[in-house]
């Protein structure tokens, strides 16, 4: 078989068989040109860092239980407990139905209390609160019992 066809030639030139068998051919990918990293803004080098304070962690406390709440409630109030316990269960009762509602429950001096978000399970309403409270305020090192006259 010659190597020559009755078709015009090309502009390629033959390659010769010994030069095909010395040059190796690799399948990995050709490396990219290195460009050096770009300089930073000198503003930027001579920057330090800065220490950013990050929210402070809630820590949860012992829980309030009803059972603790009518109890705390007749001990201050001075009722008996079989009259202070249907008016705290009822109490309880009508705060759930107002924050299911999406109500804000405004009682002072616990604060306002409004839904933030909610998120209903197949088995459960889980309702997200906010509460929001006054702050005592402060007194600057006096003891309450002693007014200025």
């Amino acid at each position: 078989m010659s190597t020559q066809k009755s078709a015009p030639k090309t502009a390629k030139t033959p390659v010769k068989r010994s030069a095909v068998k010395a040059k190796k051919t690799s399948t990995a990918k050709p490396k990219a040109p290195v460009s050096p990293a770009p300089k930073a803004p000198p503003a930027a080098q001579t920057a330090t860092p800065a220490v950013v304070n990050g929210p402070e962690p809630i820590v949860v406390g012992p829980e309030l239980r009803k059972k603790e709440l009518i109890d705390t409630v007749v001990q201050r109030s001075g009722m008996k407990k079989r009259d202070v316990k249907p008016i705290v269960e009822t109490m309880l009762a009508v705060f759930g139905e107002g924050l299911a509602e999406g109500r804000e429950v405004i009682a002072p001096p616990m604060g306002k209390l409004r839904v933030h978000k909610k998120k209903t399970t197949a088995k459960k309403r889980i309702l997200f609160a906010k509460l929001h409270q006054n702050l005592p305020p402060v007194t600057l090192g006096m003891d309450p019992s002693n007014k200025p006259d």
